[in-house]
């Protein structure tokens, strides 16, 4: 690395230099012009678009891994923070926010912010009528919630462990409005159908 300020400008301005010489000696013959009947007849790349994603009904295994994560949570919960029970409802807001106000559960902890997701995605089912479902798409499988039989999904598992990543903070309750509103977007236009 250059440490002095002239010898970097000189190296800078070297490059520079040779760029506007190797440009200057590039004929335009070397540029492939075409024709009508050229671009007519030209094999642009395709790129697919991939297949649609498959939704399917929580099996056992699913369910077992969802139960395991909540217990998960609850006894860090009842542990560390004195709360003894989830009920499932925003009541649990606070006291999920206590994980990352009081940095019981630290940021690098993914698999624990998505046990927390989790716990979180409960919430969201309750309040706002949604199922836990499967989501497999080209990226792999997940575990979402989805509004009726709808097209609509929500991805609660990771949503803390993401934000955490990229040095997001939490607020729970925020998060969870957000969402109130995402949802409430996306039945708005088929609430005609439900009644």
């Amino acid at each position: 690395m250059l440490r002095d300020q002239p010898a970097a400008r000189t190296f800078s301005a070297a490059l520079v230099l040779l760029l506007v010489v190797y440009c200057a000696t590039t004929s335009a013959s070397e540029v492939q012009v075409l024709t009508a009947e050229d671009l007519a007849n030209y094999q642009f790349t395709r790129y697919e678009d991939p297949p649609p994603p498959v939704i399917r009904e929580m099996n056992l295994g699913y369910r077992t891994i969802l139960k395991n994560k909540r217990r998960e949570v609850a006894d860090l919960l009842a542990r560390r923070v004195g709360v003894l029970r989830l009920t499932g409802t925003q009541a649990d807001i606070p006291a999920l926010q206590q994980l990352y106000d009081r940095r019981i559960v630290p940021h690098n902890d993914v698999l624990t912010w998505q046990a927390v997701g989790i716990a979180f995605g409960d919430i969201l089912a309750n309040e706002l009528d949604l199922e836990w479902i499967v989501y497999e798409d080209h990226r792999g499988v997940s575990k979402a919630l989805r509004w009726r039989k709808t097209d609509n999904f929500v991805f609660p598992v990771t949503m803390f462990s993401k934000r955490l990543r990229y040095g997001e903070a939490l607020d729970l309750q925020a998060i969870y409005d957000v969402m109130e509103e995402r949802v409430a977007g996306f039945k708005l236009p088929l609430e005609h159908l439900t009644r």
